[in-house]
């Protein structure tokens, strides 16, 4: 990682980068793993539990899931999920787990150094991205079996670590840590940079002369700085082929009432209060459709109910938990234009960046691709199809191009 810094982060190269990635999340580190040569093909004896994509899985022994069409394999599955290709990758990772089942993977990896796509992975943390912003203890939402990436089930790393899931779950100290294990487990550090943060991200920029490309087309340039272990900070320019947007926020949705039973029980707390009777719950109060208006200098806040009428309540700690919105002031306008709704704020639950379904490139912008929440995949377990995704895409681009 020194050594690319060094050579990279330190001074303009005057070879353009074939993929910048930019957030070191889940996505970003299972999409690493698949552009670093690790490719997924069927194991030769797996039965899928589902028999239409077993059917389809069987028509090509021996070819890459990289390599086959993923619409055509992801038709007819369903899920918790809107983008077909995170249902598909999901089902080969974990066949039957939303029917309670634990069936292996029906895939196998190989590292197949030849197909791998240089690339740099750029994120403020460490490998994990806001995995270690989160308190250590807190435990998961969803079960700790889904928060694993390719080819290390989070609970054999964890029994070889001596830790155990708690009814499980795991907590956000162990899957950092996890996440940050495997970057290191695969071989894939070289092309992290920890520390780095991305300030602008143009397109268009002219392929410089003498880089030798038969075909010059226009380049992503990404520009930011990098701080250092004294706090000071290192400007850099990067110009790229692509470019991947990894959110490195954490979107929690759409919760089985089964799977999380005490997540329901204060949504069933918000529903059963009443302002106007006592409360059924002791220590809480909802304030339902009201609005925040003011915080007194003596513990106090004023609040206006649906009506109008303003009411005034003691205080002792706030909270400001309104959800995450992400950030990408580094792109031209915010990135508004990408979104599916242009004229709406960009939000990952209800106006993500409009991407290709098969592909997660951009409608607006050929070779920028966005991956995780920014794209509508707001689960772990979802985020890795979009990898998927990317990588099949990147692969296709490279194999037409001229020898």
């Amino acid at each position: 990682m020194s050594n690319w810094r060094k050579d990279h982060l330190g001074a303009s190269s005057s070879e353009p980068l074939k993929v910048i990635i930019i957030g070191n999340g889940p996505s970003g580190i299972c999409l690493s793993y698949l552009l670093s040569g690790y490719t997924p093909y069927v194991k030769p004896d797996a039965v899928h539990p589902h028999p239409l994509l077993q059917r389809k899985l069987s028509e090509a022994p021996g070819v890459s899931i990289l390599d086959q069409d993923l619409d055509y394999l992801s038709e007819g599955l369903e899920g918790r999920c809107q983008s077909p290709v995170a249902l598909l990758f999901d089902a080969l990772l974990r066949p039957d787990t939303d029917f309670g089942g634990n069936t292996e993977s029906v895939l196998t990896w190989k590292l197949q150094k030849e197909r791998a796509i240089p690339h740099v992975v750029l994120g403020r943390n460490l490998p994990g991205g806001a995995w270690h912003s989160i308190e250590g203890s807190m435990v998961t939402l969803s079960q700790g079996q889904w928060m694993g990436l390719p080819d290390l089930e989070v609970k054999d790393w964890m029994r070889r670590k001596r830790r155990g899931l708690r009814n499980s779950r795991a907590t956000a100290g162990d899957i950092a840590h996890y996440y940050r294990d495997y970057v290191n487990k695969k071989g894939l550090g070289q092309s992290f940079v920890s520390g780095a943060v991305v300030t602008a991200v143009e397109w268009g920029i002219p392929e410089p002369s003498g880089s030798g490309a038969q075909d010059p087309s226009p380049l992503f340039q990404v520009s930011g700085f990098l701080t250092a272990e004294d706090q000071s900070q290192q400007p850099f320019s990067l110009c790229a082929h692509n470019v991947v947007l990894d959110d490195p926020g954490l979107v929690f949705n759409q919760l089985p009432k089964m799977l999380y039973p005490e997540y329901h029980k204060v949504h069933q707390m918000m529903r059963e209060q009443s302002i106007l009777s006592p409360s059924p719950y002791e220590g809480y109060r909802s304030l339902p459709e009201h609005q925040l208006l003011l915080f007194k200098e003596d513990r106090q806040a004023l609040f206006q109910d649906p009506q109008g009428l303003h009411k005034v309540f003691g205080l002792s700690l706030v909270l400001v938990l309104i959800g995450s919105h992400p950030d990408l002031s580094f792109l031209p306008g915010a990135g508004a234009h990408l979104a599916v709704d242009p004229d709406q704020p960009l939000s990952a639950k209800r106006n993500p960046i409009d991407v290709e379904p098969f592909t997660y490139q951009s409608t607006q912008q050929e070779g920028l691709y966005a991956v995780g929440p920014l794209a509508g995949d707001n689960f772990v377990r979802f985020v890795q199809g979009g990898a998927l995704a990317v990588a099949s895409s990147l692969l296709r681009k490279e194999a037409r191009k001229p020898p």
